[in-house]
C-alpha cells in the first residue's frame, strides 16, 4: 500500500480497537453503532485481503530459479549420458543432440531452455531402449519430466501472481476510500456534535486517532473574515501566529483570510494588528474538513488629551 492508504488502514485498526474498548458506553448509541457498523465491515474485509497484498512476487520468483536449476541439471545428467553412448555406439540421434549442456541451458531464455528440455525428452522416449542402455533409467526420465512440468507451470506464475495483487489492491484502495468517507462526513461530524462537549476526554481521544500519523496536512484548513468588533467594517493585513510560532501576515481582499495548509488537530492562533487588542483562540482543525473562523478584534481605545 501506498503511505496514505497504510496511513488509513492504521488509523481504521486504532478506531476499531477503540470501538471495542468503550464498547459498554456506546451500547446503547444507536446512532454511533449505525455509523460504526459499515466501517466494521470494511475493517473485516480487509483483514482477509491485506495479508494476501503483504505477499510479493519475489517468492514466487525465487521458486521458479530454484525449479530452473532442478530442470537443467537432470538435464544435463540425461544430455552426457546420451552424447556418450551416442558417440561411443556411433548412434546419431544421441551423439547430434544439441544445446542441452549446462554452460548452453543457462545463457539462453527460459523459455527457450524449455523448449530445448522438451526435445531431450522427446529423444529418450523415443528412443527407450537405447536410453536405457545409456544409462537414463525410469527414475531419471522420470525426474526429468517433472522437472520439466514444474518449470513450466512456474514459468507463468509471476505474471498471474501480479495480476491477482492488482485486483487485491485495488479492492483494498476503494475499501480504504469508502471508509474515509464513512468517517469524515459520518462519524467524525457525530462524535464532534454529541461528545465534544458531553465527554472531551472520550472526544480528544477519538481525536487523537484521526490525527496520529498523518505528516500531510489539508487543504483550505479554516477560512474566515476579519472585521472592527464595533463597526463590522472589514480588516486587512492582520498577522497570524500558529502555536506561538512565527506571525504571518494575511492580506485578503475585504479581510478575508485562509489558512491553506494546517494539521488536523487542536491549535493556538493569535491574530494581532497595530491599533488592535491581541485575539487569541484555541481551534480543533478536522480532517476533510474546512473551519469556518469570522474574526472580530476590538481597537485599542485612545484618549484624547484635554488642553486646560
Amino acid at each position: 500500500m501506498k503511505s496514505k492508504q497504510l496511513i488509513l488502514h492504521r488509523q481504521l485498526q486504532d478506531l476499531c480497537a477503540f470501538d471495542v474498548k468503550y464498547q459498554t458506553k456506546f451500547q446503547e448509541d444507536t446512532n454511533y453503532n449505525d455509523l460504526m457498523a459499515p466501517i466494521r465491515e470494511v475493517n473485516a474485509e480487509l483483514a482477509v485481503l491485506v495479508p494476501k497484498q503483504a505477499l510479493t512476487s519475489k517468492a514466487e520468483t525465487i521458486n521458479k530459479n530454484k525449479l530452473f536449476e532442478i530442470m537443467v541439471g537432470n538435464c544435463a545428467k540425461v544430455n552426457d549420458r546420451l552424447i556418450s553412448y551416442g558417440t561411443l555406439h556411433e548412434f546419431e540421434k544421441f551423439s547430434s543432440v544439441e544445446g542441452c549442456f549446462e554452460h548452453q541451458l543457462h545463457n539462453c531464455k527460459e523459455e527457450e531452455a524449455l523448449i530445448r528440455a522438451n526435445k531431450l525428452l522427446s529423444i529418450v522416449t523415443d528412443n527407450a531402449t537405447q536410453a536405457t542402455a545409456a544409462k537414463v533409467d525410469e527414475d531419471l526420465k522420470s525426474a526429468l519430466e517433472t522437472s520439466i512440468t514444474n518449470f513450466s507451470n512456474a514459468i507463468s506464475t509471476p505474471k498471474d501472481f501480479r495480476v491477482g495483487h492488482a485486483e487485491i489492491t485495488n479492492q483494498i484502495y476503494k475499501l480504504l476510500d469508502r471508509y474515509n468517507l464513512l468517517v469524515n462526513k459520518g462519524l467524525v461530524l457525530y462524535m464532534r456534535s454529541v461528545y465534544a462537549e458531553s465527554d472531551p476526554d472520550l472526544f480528544e481521544e477519538f481525536l487523537v486517532i484521526m490525527t496520529k500519523d498523518n505528516p500531510s496536512s489539508r487543504q483550505r484548513a479554516l477560512q474566515g473574515m476579519f472585521s472592527n468588533a464595533k463597526t463590522g467594517e472589514s480588516i486587512r493585513n492582520v498577522r497570524i501566529s500558529i502555536d506561538g510560532k512565527k506571525a504571518i501576515t494575511h492580506r485578503g481582499k475585504q479581510g478575508g483570510f485562509y489558512i491553506q495548509t494546517l494539521s488536523a488537530g487542536e491549535h493556538e492562533l493569535r491574530f494581532s494588528k497595530k491599533g488592535y487588542l491581541d485575539h487569541v483562540i484555541q481551534v480543533v482543525i478536522l480532517p476533510e474538513h474546512t473551519l469556518q473562523l469570522d474574526v472580530k478584534l476590538e481597537a485599542v481605545e485612545t484618549r484624547k488629551s484635554v488642553m486646560a
